[in-house]
C-alpha cells in the first residue's frame, strides 16, 4: 500500500485531512431535496481511519491451517 501510494505521490496528510473532512461533515440530500448529514459516510470514514491506526493486515493467513493442522506442528 505504501508503494501505491508514493507512486501516485499521495501523502498520509491528504489523506488524513480529507477522512477529517468526510467525518466532520458529509451530507447528502433526501429525495425532496433537503440536505442532511450523511450518518452511514460518516461512519465508514471513522471505520477507515480506525483501520488505518492499527496498522495491521486485513486478512491474516496461518501457515499451519493451510495444511488442515490445527496444532501449529508442520
Amino acid at each position: 500500500m505504501i508503494l501505491a501510494l508514493t507512486r501516485v505521490w499521495l501523502k498520509e496528510d491528504r489523506i488524513a485531512t480529507t477522512l477529517k473532512n468526510i467525518m466532520e461533515s458529509a451530507y447528502t440530500s433526501t429525495p425532496d431535496g433537503q440536505i442532511i448529514p450523511d450518518f452511514k459516510t460518516m461512519l465508514e470514514a471513522i471505520k477507515v481511519w480506525y483501520k488505518l491506526r492499527k496498522k495491521w493486515p486485513d486478512t491474516v493467513v496461518a501457515i499451519p491451517m493451510i495444511f488442515w493442522n490445527w496444532y501449529w506442528n508442520i
